[in-house]
């Protein structure tokens, strides 16, 4: 690929032009002005990226019958223990979003997936835990289903008199260790 014609676009062997939409929640402000910033790096190397905003409802239409190029979306991860978000981590899972609900594993990645997980979730202890789960990121990286962007930061406003606040980025952020907690008075 290179830009034959000068006019800042890559084009492929047949001429067109290196080009992709991107789908992502309209009103959503964060996640608009994460895809206008990917559609304008993407821009300085000669991609170009189409950007389509669409209602909830509509996004998830388009999810479900595969309707997209690139879909940019953010789940709310609701515990620390990967096993307790099966519907995203299974194949079979409602969430598994790059090949939703699937009777049977679409490939040999999402099959380890599958039988790395069932492992997970059954192992005694958190060190085997935490190997097996590497292995599922390992997969997840070799494989690509998804491309994780950014990484989220926690900002809590918090009284002076408080003492020992832990924020996480996994709700609630502050009282997950609520038990560190302290008053100064």
């Amino acid at each position: 690929m290179h830009d034959a014609n000068g006019d800042g676009t890559l084009e492929q062997k047949d001429g067109s032009p290196v080009r992709f939409s991107i789908v992502t929640q309209r009103g959503h402000t964060v996640r608009e002005r994460t895809v206008s910033m990917i559609q304008e790096h993407l821009r300085q190397v000669g991609v170009a990226v189409d950007v389509v905003t669409l209602d909830p409802n509509s996004m998830f239409e388009r999810l479900s019958k595969k309707d997209y190029d690139a879909f940019y979306y953010a789940l709310q991860a609701s515990a620390t223990d990967p096993a307790l978000n099966p519907d995203f981590w299974l194949s079979s899972g409602s969430m598994h979003l790059w090949n939703r609900a699937q009777a049977s594993p679409a490939t040999d990645g999402e099959k380890r997936i599958d039988d790395l997980m069932r492992r997970q979730a059954a192992a005694k202890t958190l060190t085997e835990r935490q190997q097996i789960f590497a292995e599922v990121q390992k997969v997840m990286g070799d494989e690509l289903f998804g491309i994780y962007f950014v990484a989220g930061r926690v900002t809590l406003a918090v009284s002076s008199n408080v003492r020992n606040p832990q924020p996480s980025l996994l709700i609630p952020q502050l009282l997950w260790s609520a038990d560190t907690l302290a008053a100064t008075r």
